[in-house]
């Protein structure tokens, strides 16, 4: 077992430990999101280790680590990721594809339009570099800011 010094925010023990403390949850969430994304950010209503079922038992559901809901603004997903498996780390792409689409669906009305879907923003904190040029940040929306060429 390992020593709570020992964690970082690699372990799901201290992650979800820190986000569900009323103390420093948000503050913690504020200063992770502040570092990534490099703006102000709104009200956030944190929800750690948020589970979205599939649509029966034969479909896949998601347990998003760190969902955050802004209030106005964005919904973000934050997902610390050991797995550095080389089929792991292939299907990264594809993952971050279903999450987006699993947290769109949660988050569409009957009878709203598309329009009034959010901006949903997924940020994988990873022991290993998911495009293997040396990179410490990959921002995707599109395509690839700092790699256009993938």
């Amino acid at each position: 077992m390992k020593k709570l010094e020992d964690m970082n925010l690699m372990d799901d023990f201290l992650v979800s430990s820190l986000m569900n403390s009323r103390e420093y949850g948000e503050k913690a969430v504020r200063y992770i999101l502040g570092c990534i994304l490099k703006r102000p950010l709104g009200k956030l209503t944190v929800v750690p280790q948020r589970v979205m079922c599939g649509e029966s038992p034969e479909k896949h559901g998601i347990r998003l680590d760190v969902y955050i809901d802004e209030e106005g603004g964005e919904i973000i997903d934050i997902e610390p990721d050991q797995n550095d498996g080389k089929k792991d780390v292939q299907a990264v792409p594809r993952r971050a594809r279903f999450y987006h689409a699993k947290i769109n669906s949660a988050n569409l009305d009957v009878g709203k339009s598309y329009s009034c879907l959010r901006n949903v923003v997924i940020i994988f904190i990873t022991t290993y570099d998911p495009l293997g040029l040396d990179r410490m940040v990959y921002t995707v929306r599109k395509c690839c800011v700092e790699a256009p060429e993938l």
